[in-house]
């Protein structure tokens, strides 16, 4: 999955949060943000993500320009805030199945290889708020 930050700006007011950002991460590239508190590294990724308009610029995901093909986007990339809303009291099968369902996706079988993946499967049926 390839990404692509082209001049890519937010501001808040007087405030630049984020300031002319451009970057290509090829498909199979692992990408991390780096920085102090306020350094943008939170705003970028919501923008790359498609929950904050830029204030200028474009972010595309595998060709897709995020502002104009949100549900491409949300088909294949996943945001995972520092600190998740999660409803404490569903489960992780129930938690996948409605984020799966809010990006208009049925997740089935994949659902639960991901919680193999993340050696969770144990634990797919307990609520997400007994989890440390």
């Amino acid at each position: 999955m390839s990404l692509e930050c082209d001049h890519l700006t937010r501001r808040y007011g007087a405030l630049v949060a984020v300031d002319d950002l451009s970057l290509t991460v090829p498909s199979g590239t692992i990408l991390g943000f780096l920085g102090p508190n306020g350094a943008g590294k939170t705003t970028t990724m919501r923008m790359m993500a498609g929950l904050l308009r830029p204030s200028a610029g474009a972010v595309r995901v595998c060709g897709y320009d995020v502002q104009r093909h949100p549900l491409e986007i949300r088909r294949r990339l996943v945001f995972l805030p520092d600190e998740p809303a999660l409803p404490e009291k569903l489960t992780a099968n129930e938690w996948l199945e409605f984020v799966g369902a809010a990006c208009h996706l049925r997740l089935g079988a994949r659902a639960t290889e991901l919680l193999e993946i993340f050696d969770l499967a144990r634990a797919a049926r307990q609520q997400i708020g007994g989890y440390s």
